[in-house]
Order: structure tokens, then C-alpha cells, then sequence
């Protein structure tokens, strides 16, 4: 029996953008409604003296676990993934490896790979920072907003675009719960450290 398939066109996915992260300021009259609290800056642990607004969305502070931050984070916009696309074969296999046709990589692992790629390009311009908290500051942070089902399919997907592209290591933090939802899925790309010998 055949599932009929879907005839909506995907959304296109824009590219991910190049350059350290911008801050970002509260708007009335496009997109969703910003906090907009003043939050104090930090610099390595300490107060800067200044401050800026709240870039989160606004009311998330009743959350009492959900506290203002006013950097800015690339925002990848992950719509048009689908977990058909992703899913993975756990088949039995009797194909000899000389006999094993190329197969060709997912429209959403492409995507994956290019994100991974400009998360890296943008780590090594920010100076290769040490540790997560500090390559965010420095505008090499990335964040996924994923559904609870799909969380493990990008996990799997930034595994195999850093074995793809050599010499990157994704570094993934302790997922964060959405406002909305959703879980918040924050990454890096780093240099792949060389194993050590035993």
C-alpha cells in the first residue's frame, strides 16, 4: 500500500549568515514582540558597566527559569526539514561493499553540512575562542528550534556534516526548553582535536 506524498511546495531555507551576530533591538511593528528589559553586559564573568535590551521574546520572564539576555544569536530556520529526509536505513544488508552505489546526501543534510561549514568559518574569524559561553559572545554560537521528536535527527545530522567536512567538531550543549515548546538546540563548530596516543 502507498501513502499518498505531499504536493505543498518546502520552504526554502536561507543561508546561514556570514559574520559575527548583530544585537538586536526591540520591534513594534515586524516580527514577534521583544522583551526589550535592560540587561546588564558581561565581560569574562564581569559587569561592563553597560547595558542593552532584552532580545528575547516577550512575556518569557514569567517563566521564572527563562532569564533576559540580550545577545544575539544566528537563528537557522529549520521548516523545511523533513524527517523523511532524514530518517535512517536499519535494514539487513547482503550488498557486497564493491558492489555499493554512492548515494547521494539529503536536501536537509546539504543544509546541515552548509551550516556547519559557516559555523566553523565563523569560530576560526572570532579567533578560535575557548569554550561555549565565549564563542557565543564572540558571535560563533548557533541555535536550532527543533520539536522534541526531531531533536536526535539534527543531533545525527551536525555528526555526519563534521565527519563530511574533517577537522570540525560539533560541540552540542544540554538542550534548553522553547518558550513555545520547542526545544533550543545550541551548537558550535570547533577544530577537531587530534587523539591522543596511549
Amino acid at each position: 500500500m502507498t501513502t499518498p506524498t505531499s504536493t505543498k511546495a518546502p520552504k526554502t531555507v536561507p543561508a546561514s549568515p556570514a559574520g559575527p551576530s548583530k544585537s538586536v533591538t526591540p520591534q513594534n511593528d515586524a516580527g514577534p514582540k521583544l522583551c526589550g528589559a535592560p540587561v546588564q553586559k558581561m565581560s569574562e564573568g564581569k559587569p561592563t558597566g553597560e547595558s542593552a535590551p532584552c532580545i528575547k521574546a516577550a512575556g518569557h520572564d514569567k517563566d521564572p527559569k527563562s532569564k533576559h539576555s540580550w545577545r544575539a544569536y544566528t537563528r537557522v530556520n529549520t521548516d523545511a526539514v523533513s524527517v523523511d529526509a532524514i530518517a535512517v536505513e536499519a535494514v539487513p544488508t547482503t550488498e557486497r561493499l564493491t558492489e555499493v552505489q554512492e548515494r547521494e546526501r539529503s536536501d536537509a543534510q546539504k543544509m546541515i553540512d552548509q551550516h556547519v561549514k559557516d559555523a566553523h568559518a565563523k569560530w576560526v574569524a572570532a579567533g578560535k575562542p575557548a569554550g561555549f559561553n565565549a564563542a557565543i559572545a564572540a558571535g560563533a554560537g548557533m541555535r536550532y528550534t527543533v520539536t522534541d521528536e526531531n531533536v536526535e535527527a539534527f543531533r545525527s545530522m551536525l555528526r555526519k556534516a563534521s565527519n563530511l567536512i574533517g577537522g570540525v567538531w560539533v560541540r552540542t550543549a544540554p538542550i534548553k526548553r522553547d518558550i513555545n515548546g520547542g526545544k533550543m538546540l545550541y551548537w558550535i563548530a570547533t577544530d577537531r582535536k587530534e587523539r591522543t596516543k596511549k
